[in-house]
């Protein structure tokens, strides 16, 4: 038809509930739609209420990342309904269609569980499985990044969206990282989340200072100074963990947070 792609309804396929989430994003140009990848395809809800099975693909996308800037494009990672692994794939319409772009760098078929686009520079993207890759073409081609962070089992994965060379990374039992030579050499960012837990991570894409985290000794916390210091946030979802947060583009004041037991929470007023 002649309607674009992500408003065309036959794509959707009504669901009624959700299981396994592994990816959340906020639409690029739209607040009000959220996009959630799970262990059995994409899914996008919509007006806090609609929500729909997206296109024909059923595969566990273990990997995630909405493009920085185009609300059509996104990648995804993990493994095909048939089995085996998915490599780095591409959406250019929502969601509709994948194409496989590159089996990663390695000896196998790459599977990354965590990804992130740099919205600096957006041919610049990273996955983690087994150690970190970095692509510096759009995920056309990988290298792998010998670093101190390839020894643990990275939970979270976010480019710094105004600086290129800046990117954080959490685990079990060391906090939260940061990297400012694209995933070279890593540094603790604050002392208070040092040795920490480190479920997720989010940065405000308008103002590169303010993070939201979630740990296992601050809940879900705020900082408004890249980091350093962190400020408790008294909201009704800090009692379960919170597996992801997203970040609206073009309203940053609506964020969205995905708990463990697949309870999706939002606050229209940053946090």
């Amino acid at each position: 038809g002649s309607e674009p792609t992500n408003v065309n309804s036959e794509y959707l396929i009504p669901a009624s509930s959700i299981h396994d989430v592994h990816g959340l994003a906020v639409d690029v140009s739209d607040p009000k739609k959220v996009w959630i990848a799970s262990h059995t395809g994409l899914y996008q809800l919509s007006n806090d209420k609609d929500l729909n099975l997206v296109g024909g693909g059923r595969d566990d996308y273990m990997g995630f990342s909405s493009h920085p800037t185009d609300a059509n494009i996104f990648y995804t990672s993990g493994h095909p309904s048939t089995g085996g692994n998915l490599g780095f794939q591409k959406s250019t319409d929502a969601g509709k269609t994948w194409q496989k772009v590159s089996n990663g760098a390695g000896y196998s078929t790459v599977d990354f569980h965590v990804m992130t686009a740099s919205a600096a520079d957006s041919s610049l993207i990273y996955g983690w499985s087994r150690g970190l890759q970095r692509s510096s073409d759009g995920g056309s081609s990988w290298k792998v990044i010998e670093s101190s962070l390839n020894q643990d089992q990275v939970m979270a994965l976010v480019a710094d969206p105004q600086d290129k060379n800046t990117i954080y990374a959490s685990a079990s039992n060391f906090g939260l990282l940061v990297s400012r030579n694209q995933g070279s050499s890593w540094q603790n960012v604050s002392e208070i989340l040092s040795g920490d837990t480190v479920a997720s991570v989010a940065i405000n894409p308008s103002n590169n200072q303010e993070l939201i985290v979630y740990s296992k000794k601050l809940g879900l916390a705020k900082s408004s100074d890249g980091g350093a210091n962190w400020t408790k946030l008294d909201a009704p979802l800090t009692g379960s963990l919170v597996m992801h947060i997203s970040y609206s583009r073009s309203d940053p004041k609506t964020i969205n947070a995905m708990t463990a037991n697949f309870e999706l929470d939002k606050t229209i007023d940053g946090g």
